[in-house]
């Protein structure tokens, strides 16, 4: 019998996160389109998508920077969190500009970013805490 080898650790965030989104994303899509029509439901995949793709170069960078020292890794995230800031407001300013929200519930688009965030965001903590990974080891002989 060949045992299965164990999954990386940020598996457990990334399913958790990614059930707390498909969840949240389709309640948030179903209501906002139900309260606000077709440009709520607009608004609501727009910001569906949006939390999607920024979530989820957050736990690819986590996933890329494990390993490495967690001074390294602090300052990864930190920095990725910045540039994702500072590229989101280009973004946003650049669809605006375009005229991409003339036809979109901008509450629903909002509403439903900033909701997926913080679903996911205690998701992954969830996922987190059932991973039961230890944040470090410590040497032989110490502890």
């Amino acid at each position: 019998m060949s045992s299965k080898p164990a999954p990386h650790p940020v598996t457990p965030l990334v399913r958790a996160a990614a059930l707390a989104v498909g969840v949240a994303g389709v309640v948030a899509v179903v209501v906002c389109g139900v309260v606000a029509g077709r440009p709520g439901l607009l608004g609501a995949l727009l910001g569906l998508a949006l939390a999607v793709v920024y979530l989820g170069l957050t736990l690819v960078l986590g996933r890329l920077t494990l390993t490495r020292d967690p001074n390294v890794m602090m300052a990864a995230a930190m920095a990725s969190f910045l540039v994702k800031l500072v590229v989101i407001m280009v973004v946003l300013r650049s669809m605006q500009a375009a005229g991409v929200f003339d036809n979109v519930d901008e509450m629903a688009f909002a509403v439903t970013a900033s909701g997926l965030a913080l679903f996911t965001v205690a998701a992954e903590a969830v996922g987190f805490s059932r991973a039961r990974r230890p944040v470090w080891d410590l040497p032989v002989g110490e502890g």
